[in-house]
């Protein structure tokens, strides 16, 4: 009896041991099953532009600013006079569209400038920041797409009306009203305007002549710079004679009388 009940024992065992199998067969153990599965979005889902944009910057020059293995990038790009917010918005979001996609960096920095300034200076339109939350401190490798951010900071000085120019050719009436005094540490009133062979300096070194004021010249060239802050200041050339003798050289704007 005892020797029935062990092999029906054994065969019990056998019979589980075969459906354990059965059940198992075409199993990889190794096989991971994603308890969700990740979709993948492109830049455009997350950036939109207008579909008959059209483009108006022009790069100006490509900085690579990567450190380690992180690449960052920084576009300079120049735009017209005149535009609106919403056009530099979108010149901006195309120019990041275009780049993410033929690039892939880990973050974007746009300086943009009005035709003519000095790029190597700080933007004088608008800047522009495609990072992770809009920070370009957080710019890493491997951050997810949706993370992603485009912050936009405006120069608010190009979007305000520009101080009308003299044209050259025209005929005007130049004055200084005062001038720096080295001994005395003051402005004091001044009789004389200085032409400068420069645009951009007025050392004893450029200073070509002085020339009385309330004296005619003629506009013959003018110097436009953006500064930092994104003010202009405008330069002339003008063409004089004094004591019988021609000299042309360089005033500043407010030595013009209006």
């Amino acid at each position: 009896m005892k020797k029935i009940k062990k092999l029906i024992g054994l065969f019990f065992l056998f019979a589980i041991s075969i459906y354990s199998c059965n059940t198992n067969k075409g199993k990889n153990p190794n096989t991971i099953i994603p308890s969700a599965t990740k979709t993948s979005i492109s830049i455009e889902n997350i950036i939109k532009i207008p579909t008959d944009f059209t483009k108006e910057y022009k790069i100006i020059k490509e900085e690579d600013l990567s450190y380690k293995d992180i690449i960052r990038k920084q576009l300079r790009v120049t735009v017209p006079a005149g535009m609106d917010k919403l056009k530099i918005e979108n010149n901006i979001k195309h120019l990041i569209i275009e780049y993410y996609n033929t690039k892939k960096p880990d973050g974007i920095s746009i300086s943009m400038y009005e035709n003519g300034d000095n790029i190597e200076m700080a933007y004088t339109v608008a800047m522009g920041e495609f990072a992770p939350n809009g920070d370009w401190e957080k710019v890493n490798k491997n951050i997810s797409l949706e993370q992603f951010q485009l912050r936009i900071e405006y120069k608010e000085s190009y979007f305000q009306p520009k101080k009308a120019t003299i044209n050259i050719g025209s005929k005007v009436t130049i004055s200084k009203k005062e001038e720096w005094n080295i001994k005395e540490r003051k402005f004091v009133p001044a009789s004389s305007v200085p032409l400068s062979n420069s645009a951009r300096e007025w050392t004893s070194e450029n200073i070509i002549v002085r020339i009385p004021n309330n004296s005619k010249a003629e506009i013959t060239d003018i110097h436009k710079e953006k500064l930092s802050n994104g003010s202009e200041f405008v330069r002339y050339k003008i063409r004089t004679t004094y004591k019988g003798k021609a000299y042309q050289g360089w005033i500043n704007s407010d030595e013009i009388e209006k």
